[in-house]
């Protein structure tokens, strides 16, 4: 145990964060969607390679304070988890306490000399933005901070008709037309799979349509990430965040989107269809629909996240910047 500030500060497991998540024992905000101890678990098993897990667990009084899920490499720690399988990261932090958790952070990892910290993508409104950037330039340390991609967000109404009335004109119009369209090509089936019996063969459709949508896709979806995408979905079932979508037309599944239920938000995480389904826009009214779902469970918001595609702002989304933050710490 190291004394860093007001810390102290132990190096933990992945499976050792579940009670601090689970047990309501702490005033962490557990915020971000890929800092949560099931998706960590599912990395580490799944694609973490020769990379060493860097838990930090802050403690102050005997009470965990902060978590840092951090890796390292070499003299660099950086969040656990890769940029094409995490949209962003984050520090699991008490509320109001952001800069001074940065501060005891900063002074253990060069204790434990190590020179840099690389967040990769951050959302600018994090606790670790908001922590760690205004610690570091009063500390006089190098920060590098960057813009870097841009996740969508959408504010859910209340009704399925209030959404519609958001949406403009033209996309309204094109949204019930397409509707309308796939409706009459057949037998319609929206149906949502939490887990049980039915999730290993609803990962195997979802993987199949995954790889079907594009070529860079079945490009990404190598043996190594296929073990992951099940893992999680498992890992994420068992907490009871799991909502894979599957829209099956003429008993046959057309598209399917992967999601996560997590604080009244669904996250879409990822998504594929069977492109000789295109000329019914398969893969769009599947995520349609999924909102239309979270609509109806009375959810708050649905986050398209990661990327720029067109549909997410048709579909009534809102950027998000995302920043890139790395501290020099040598």
């Amino acid at each position: 145990m190291i004394r860093a500030q007001a810390y102290d500060v132990n190096i933990e497991s992945v499976d050792d964060l579940f009670p601090y998540w689970s047990g309501g024992q702490t005033a962490l905000d557990w915020n971000c969607l890929f800092t949560l101890p099931p998706w960590l678990r599912a990395w580490q098993e799944t694609a973490a390679g020769a990379r060493k897990p860097f838990l930090c667990v802050f403690r102050q009084e005997g009470r965990v304070a902060g978590i840092a899920p951090l890796m390292v490499q070499g003299e660099g720690a950086s969040m656990m988890g890769d940029a094409h399988l995490c949209d962003y990261g984050d520090f699991i932090t008490v509320p109001g306490t952001e800069r001074e958790f940065a501060a005891a952070l900063v002074a253990h990892l060069r204790n434990k000399g190590i020179a840099s910290l690389d967040l990769g993508r951050v959302r600018a409104d994090s606790p670790a933005m908001r922590g760690l950037k205004d610690c570091c330039v009063a500390g006089g340390w190098e920060v590098i901070c960057e813009s870097a991609d841009q996740a969508y967000e959408l504010s859910l109404p209340g009704k399925w008709t209030e959404y519609l009335g958001r949406l403009t004109r033209k996309e309204r119009h094109e949204v019930r037309r397409k509707m309308r369209r796939i409706k009459e090509a057949g037998v319609l089936r929206f149906r949502c799979i939490e887990g049980g019996a039915d999730l290993r063969e609803g990962m195997d459709v979802f993987i199949a349509l995954f790889r079907m949508a594009r070529a860079d896709k079945a490009r990404f979806m190598t043996a190594e990430t296929e073990s992951f995408f099940r893992m999680v979905a498992g890992e994420m079932a068992e907490a009871r965040l799991l909502k894979l979508f599957v829209l099956d037309v003429g008993g046959r599944p057309a598209a399917a989107a992967l999601c996560f239920d997590y604080r009244s938000t669904v996250y879409l995480y990822n998504s594929g269809y069977d492109r000789q389904y295109s000329r019914l826009s398969a893969g769009l009214m599947c995520k349609t629909m999924s909102i239309k779902h979270s609509i109806g469970m009375g959810l708050s918001s649905f986050n398209f996240l990661l990327g720029d595609e067109q549909y997410k702002g048709r579909l009534g989304g809102r950027p998000v910047q995302l920043e890139r933050l790395r501290v020099i710490l040598a």
